[in-house]
């Protein structure tokens, strides 16, 4: 999905997390090497976070926006260009569910068509994170001297 959509201005960033089942316990190398050879990953991958112990603060952000916590592996987070999350989804939906898929087109046209008066353009990340993963998108940048999504 990243590859197909990353042209188009979308984004997955993954966020180790060993906090569910213990199944990130590795150093990043060897993270990084298990996700791309197990699951062929080839967007970026950050370092280890916490979403149930000592919260991450683009956890916490996300999970402030969204109302919703990981319970598991393989959640994910459909966020804005703004940095607002639009969507949660559980870890049972699927890169190809056509719901998500959906969403993500219309994040994506609303990005490049904003409604008018929009103060900001919306759209396309994935944080297709499966806790070990936990996606986090939109290529966030450090804007106005604080780290974007920490505001």
């Amino acid at each position: 999905m990243h590859g197909e959509l990353k042209d188009k201005g979308f984004s997955i960033l993954g966020f180790p997390c060993n906090d569910f089942g213990g199944q990130e316990p590795g150093s990043p190398e060897e993270i990084q090497n298990f996700c791309s050879t197990k699951y062929k990953v080839t967007f970026p991958l950050f370092e280890k976070v916490g979403i149930k112990t000592d919260t991450s603060p683009i956890y916490a952000n996300l999970i402030a926006q969204s109302k919703e916590t990981p319970s598991w592996n393989f959640c994910k987070y459909l966020v804005g260009k703004n940095g607002k999350v639009l969507k949660f989804y559980k870890s049972a939906v699927k890169p190809e569910d056509a719901t998500l898929r959906a969403d993500i087109e219309a994040a994506l046209k609303q990005a490049i068509h904003p409604k008018p008066r929009a103060r900001s353009h919306l759209c396309a990340g994935l944080f297709p994170f499966r806790a070990r993963r936990a996606t986090a998108s939109c290529g966030r940048r450090r804007r106005r001297g604080r780290e974007a999504g920490t505001d």
